[in-house]
Parts: structure tokens; C-alpha cells; sequence
């Protein structure tokens, strides 16, 4: 082809080069317009919804990933700040008010807004609930809770430092997730009978019963206490309301292979003024203590398995739970 083009006569080469220069513009023109598409950003639409900044929801974890999440030895340190450092934490007493304290500060460490609700016992003493509230897709809330004192003389770390542990890591592995319901996270003030009677214990639960605003969103209560040393899961009512919160967790509890058994029982702790009202509630506890209400009731006595197995039994619970 070289020695053909070589051989034109002058004439002929002067025709070509006008075709040659067209075919270079047109390749150049081509080149440039590819450029152009590879790189051009698409223009933003000039519509409230492009121009409006964008909320980005909170990372969320799955179950797996949060149960994998808890903590027990953050747990175990719970225990041993209430039961070990704080000690007897009798109601209305400035050791309650010190575990109340240290609620607090762990809940606002969890990026919480934290509620203190008073409590004013028949001797005059004050006591307070710890809240802090998850926001769940649903405003339906289930409240799940522990009481922050201890009967004398026992330091309380099964009763109830351990329900308070639980509660409190809880609140944190489930801070980065979405569940259905809204969660209601409660340290309850002066739980423990101060003496014989049923007007004298679960002042600060009573107190948060009667709140007409929060019963009318509620669709469930959980207590945990002494949830820290036993053989076998109790998860009780008293047949008083509807039993599909206590039912629920007993067969999350059986297919995680616990040693779980559901019944009624006596109105022992904080669900009683709940399940008054007609609330579904639930208490978990692990039986026998032989330390209960005694001085050997130790963060030692604790057993890390118990926190570590109710704390998932709960988070799996929680995350999976509907308003029904």
C-alpha cells in the first residue's frame, strides 16, 4: 500500500489531502466525545429531597453479632463496683443512691438519655428509678429491669447486682441495633421488703406502674432478679395477664438448650405491680441461692456462665420480640 500511495501523481496526492484532514477531525471529534461521557457526573436534581441533607440510620447489628458482643467480664465488673465496692445497698440509703449514681454514668457512657424518677418511701427516705429508652420501629415498649438494692446484710450480688449486669450490657450490645419494639431499660429503687407486708417492697416498680403514659405503650415487662447463680432457669408469672412474654422467652430459653421452667409463682419481684395492671410480664431468676439475703452473697458467689447465658437469652429475646 506504501509504494501504491508513493507512485500518485501530484494532481491526486492534492485531492487526498483534503479527505485525510476530514478524517482526522472526525477521529478527534469521536476521541473527544468518548472522553466527555467517560467522565461527565450526572447534574443533581434541583428537587427538596436531592437538595435535603440525608440521615444516615445508625449501624445496626444483627443477633449473632450481638450476642458474639457480650461482655461477661464487663458484667463481672458490674457486680463487683455494686456488691463488692458499694456494698449493702439498703433503700433509701446513700449506698443505693451511689448504685443508683453508677447506673446512671453507665447508661449516659452508652450515648443514652438518662431519666431519674423519685421515690418516696414511709419512712420519709428517698429512693429513685434509673430509665433510658432505645427507640425501637415500634413505640410498643418493653421494659426490662432490675432492682439496684439489697436486703441486709447481704452485699447483694445475686440479689440483685446481677440483674442489674445484665440490664446494663444489654442496653449496651443493643445500642447499635433496630429492634421491633422500643426498649425501656430500669434500675428499680427499694425493691426489697423493708419489713413484713405487701405494702412494704417494690416501692420504685409501683411508682413506675402508675404512670398512665408509659402502661398505655407497654406491651411487656421483664424482671431480672438474681439472675447470677442457680441449676435451673425460672421464668415465672402469676397468671394475672396474658402469659406470651413468659411463654416467649421459656421457648427462646428451651431451644438455646437452658435448663428453663416456666410456672407461676408468687409476686416476688418487680413485674408484681406490672402484671396488677394487666401488663404480660415476666421474671427470670436461677434457683437455689444459699447465699440469698445472707453475707455470702459475694461477687465472688457469682457464676460468669449464668450472666453470660441469661444476658443472650435476652438479647435474642428483645431483638426478635413483636408488639403482639
Amino acid at each position: 500500500m506504501y509504494s501504491s500511495i508513493k507512485t500518485l501523481k501530484g494532481d491526486d496526492v492534492l485531492l487526498r489531502r483534503p479527505v485525510i484532514l476530514l478524517l482526522l477531525l472526525l477521529a478527534g471529534m469521536v476521541l473527544g466525545a468518548a472522553v466527555y461521557l467517560a467522565t461527565r457526573r450526572p447534574v443533581a436534581q434541583s428537587s427538596p429531597s436531592a437538595i435535603a441533607p440525608v440521615r444516615r440510620p445508625p449501624p445496626t447489628s444483627t443477633v449473632a453479632e450481638t450476642v458474639h458482643s457480650i461482655d461477661v467480664a464487663r458484667m463481672q465488673a458490674h457486680v463487683g463496683k455494686l456488691a463488692g465496692e458499694i456494698g449493702v445497698r439498703r433503700e433509701g440509703t446513700k449506698a443505693e443512691q451511689a448504685a443508683a449514681s453508677y447506673v446512671r454514668q453507665q447508661l449516659t457512657a452508652c450515648g443514652y438519655t438518662v431519666t431519674t424518677v423519685p421515690v418516696t418511701l414511709p419512712n420519709g427516705l428517698k429512693s429513685m428509678n434509673v430509665l433510658a429508652e432505645l427507640p425501637g420501629e415500634s413505640p410498643r415498649t418493653i421494659l426490662i429491669g432490675a432492682h439496684l438494692d439489697s436486703h441486709a446484710p447481704a452485699p447483694g450480688a445475686n440479689d440483685n447486682a446481677s440483674g442489674v449486669a445484665v440490664v446494663l450490657e444489654l442496653a449496651r450490645v443493643l445500642r447499635r441495633s433496630r429492634p421491633h419494639c422500643t426498649l425501656l431499660f430500669a434500675g428499680f429503687g427499694a425493691e426489697e421488703y423493708s419489713r413484713p407486708g405487701d405494702r412494704f417492697h417494690h416501692f420504685g416498680s409501683r411508682v413506675l406502674a402508675k404512670n398512665a403514659a408509659l402502661r398505655k405503650r407497654l406491651t411487656g415487662m421483664i424482671s431480672l432478679d438474681m439472675v447470677g447463680y442457680g441449676t435451673v432457669l425460672h421464668v415465672d408469672n402469676q397468671g394475672r395477664a396474658s402469659n406470651r412474654r413468659r411463654d416467649e422467652i421459656g421457648a427462646v430459653a428451651r431451644a438455646m438448650g437452658l435448663p428453663v421452667r416456666v410456672r407461676r409463682s408468687k409476686p416476688q419481684s418487680d413485674h408484681e405491680a406490672f402484671e396488677r395492671q394487666c401488663i404480660p410480664v415476666a421474671y427470670l431468676h436461677w434457683e437455689r441461692d444459699p447465699a440469698y439475703h445472707r453475707r455470702a452473697d459475694t461477687p465472688a458467689h457469682i457464676q460468669p456462665e449464668r450472666l453470660r447465658r441469661t444476658a443472650e437469652l435476652m438479647a435474642r429475646t428483645l431483638l426478635n420480640a413483636r408488639t403482639r
